[in-house]
């Protein structure tokens, strides 16, 4: 997923992130959360920017993501998933994100 026009950001790869994110986990959750978990986490991100029209490659514009919003979009569906309430977590998943906005910005997406 590459959200802006230029061509020197490198390409969002998922087993890239989700190894990013795994490797940067802290301790306490490396023990509760796997490679899936992280894949079921960006499937969401990837539903709730495209549901919000967050994805529009076609514009240079800044685009702001309502961090709140997509966590309680997250733990929305996980319960409705029937996804344990132990791996996500509000701050789980905040955690979560905040790992994979630095995975992001390596990439020159930010």
């Amino acid at each position: 997923m590459n959200t802006q026009n230029d061509t020197s950001c490198l390409e969002y790869d998922d087993q890239a992130a989700i190894a990013f994110i795994m490797k940067r986990l802290p301790e306490n959750l490396r023990a509760i959360i796997e490679d899936d978990d992280v894949q079921y986490l960006l499937d969401l991100m990837y539903e709730y920017y495209e549901e919000n029209n967050l994805l529009d490659e076609e514009t240079d514009e800044t685009v702001e993501i309502a961090e709140d919003d997509l966590i309680q979009y997250i733990l929305r569906a996980a319960k409705k998933d029937g996804i344990c309430a132990d791996k996500f977590t509000e701050e789980t998943v905040q955690t979560l994100l905040d790992i994979e906005f630095e995975y992001s910005k390596s990439l020159g997406v930010y």
